[in-house]
């Protein structure tokens, strides 16, 4: 994965003798990625959303002096707030004229954030984008939930510079006749981008497989196009186009539907499906987007559809690559060598051992493997779908990773994991000679249940830390002063040993807990 940032850039103010910024307007300019992102970046980013030219005084707070500016002058000073910004998550910028540092001038909006990208990035938008309307839609327009008013837009547009003249152009900023297009729902797409981005109410009064009409909702505003299909090819062409509009704007973007505010925050729900409908309305409300918690929720359970079905697709195909394999590599077992050597010839003789439910549409549970690097980290060694977990399930997974790892009978090697159904019967058959630990913090959260309370909590964890024996049994015997039935629960699960006292020095890690 790229590494990246959130930007934000306050501009249009000035500064006080003291650093400090007056005035101007903070812009929220989305996830950037930090490979390529240059001074001149920045800049492009502020003039294209508005700003006089001569906006081009850059500055930033370093960490280390965070009451004192800097000014950012060259590309060698921003690869030096770009690192900053990949470990803290976001980069904050000021932005002053260079010629009056004291006066911001600001004109109207003629672009948004996301659209001053690189020309490349808009040259290679997404296909998906354009089937997003497809050439039998129109009715998705009029019956989708919609009421996305826009103040500042941010989705969607694309540069001046991008207009053809009688080319396909399936991205552009304005419209002109015989312009064209590579289909129905290409055109529809760019329709509905113009309306986003200059902000109008466009709808569409007519749609079918060979044309397209689209008016502004205005009664008594002209704004007018239509298209059609070419009759020497597939491609649509701008037939007629009134491009003024007498109306006064009202904030209001029919086009803009909760698909399209999908196609904005996919990633984002992606990264954390978590994310509430009223805190998507928060987070379009700082992009000057205002819609209803409505809009918002069924743009959250279209995320998490769409989840739902990437994820049945996937697990749909896990026989296939299974087949493919077993005909192409009879015999083999798909490992990752480097993971492999790697737990060989630099990790501690310690695999902690873990079990998870799977979540989502998919049940069944997750079985994974993972040891300790030198530095006490963790180390992911295998990992495993299965239905239910038992001791056959556990079985075969010990099988396959004593055969990958070279584990022989155990010998010089440890286990640290909880008490998982079936776990610690198919160590017994497969790693007879292997150490066995328990997790001390699941013991503890099994204990506790008849026993809570800080007394038994502390003589429980001076009891799990303690290096030497006598220290243990010093710990156990107040313990035993104190509830019989407490003491001999804890004797019972030693079994498989949770404390220090009995750890052995082959695995040269004294962890008390697996997570």
């Amino acid at each position: 994965m790229a590494l990246s940032f959130d930007l934000y850039f306050r501009c249009g103010g000035y500064w006080s003798n003291k650093d400090e910024y007056h005035g101007g307007e903070v812009h929220e300019a989305g996830r950037r990625v930090a490979d390529g992102f240059t001074l001149q970046s920045i800049l492009t980013l502020v003039e294209y959303i508005g700003y006089e030219d001569n906006m081009n005084q850059v500055s930033w707070f370093p960490p280390e002096t965070p009451e004192k500016k800097e000014d950012i002058t060259d590309d060698v000073i921003m690869k030096k707030v770009v690192h900053y910004s990949i470990g803290s998550g976001a980069m904050m910028l000021f932005i002053v004229r260079e010629d009056d540092p004291y006066m911001g001038r600001h004109r109207n909006m003629r672009g948004s954030l996301n659209d001053a990208e690189d020309e490349d990035d808009i040259g290679n938008e997404s296909a998906n984008e354009d089937n997003t309307v497809n050439d039998s839609s129109s009715s998705d327009f009029e019956t989708e939930e919609r009421g996305g008013v826009i103040e500042q837009d941010d989705a969607f547009g694309v540069s001046d510079s991008e207009a053809g003249d009688s080319v396909v152009d399936d991205n552009p900023t304005i419209f002109m006749l015989g312009q064209q297009f590579s289909n129905i729902a290409a055109f529809k797409t760019a329709i509905t981008k113009y309306a986003v981005r200059k902000r109008r109410d466009i709808k569409f009064d007519k749609s079918d497989g060979k044309r397209v009409v689209a008016i502004c909702s205005e009664k008594k505003c002209p704004w007018r196009i239509s298209g059609s299909i070419n009759s020497s090819s597939t491609r649509v062409v701008v037939r007629a186009y009134q491009e003024e509009h007498n109306c006064t704007w009202q904030g209001k973007v029919f086009l803009l539907t909760n698909s399209r505010i999908a196609d904005i925050y996919i990633e984002e729900f992606r990264i954390n499906p978590n994310i509430s409908a009223t805190q998507l309305q928060q987070k379009l409300q700082r992009r000057n987007i205002n819609v209803s918690e409505t809009i918002c929720e069924r743009t959250r359970l279209k995320c998490l559809q769409q989840f739902d079905d990437e994820q049945a697709q996937s697990f749909a195909r896990l026989f296939d690559y299974v087949e493919e394999l077993k005909s192409t590599n009879p015999g083999s077992t798909v490992e990752c060598e480097a993971l492999k050597d790697g737990w060989k010839g630099s990790c501690r003789k310690i695999i902690h051992i873990d079990g998870t439910f799977l979540k989502w549409r998919m049940n069944g549970m997750l079985l994974v493997a993972c040891g300790r690097d030198p530095n006490e980290q963790t180390f992911p060694i295998a990992w495993a779908i299965v239905e239910v977990e038992n001791k056959d399930n556990w079985l075969w997974f010990f099988e396959h990773l004593v055969e990958d790892l070279g584990l022989g009978l155990g010998n010089g090697l440890t286990l640290a994991s909880d008490q998982q159904k079936g776990l610690i019967l198919a160590v017994q058959d497969v790693l007879p000679y292997a150490e066995h630990r328990m997790c001390a913090r699941h013991v503890y959260s099994n204990w506790k249940k008849k026993y809570g309370g800080a007394v038994f909590e502390d003589l429980f964890w001076g009891a799990a830390d303690a290096y030497y024996m006598a220290r243990f049994e010093k710990k156990m015997e107040e313990l035993k002063k104190i509830s019989v039935a407490a003491y001999d629960d804890l004797k019972i699960s030693l079994s498989c040993p949770w404390s220090r006292a009995f750890f052995t020095e082959y695995s040269s890690s004294v962890l008390l807990r697996t997570t």
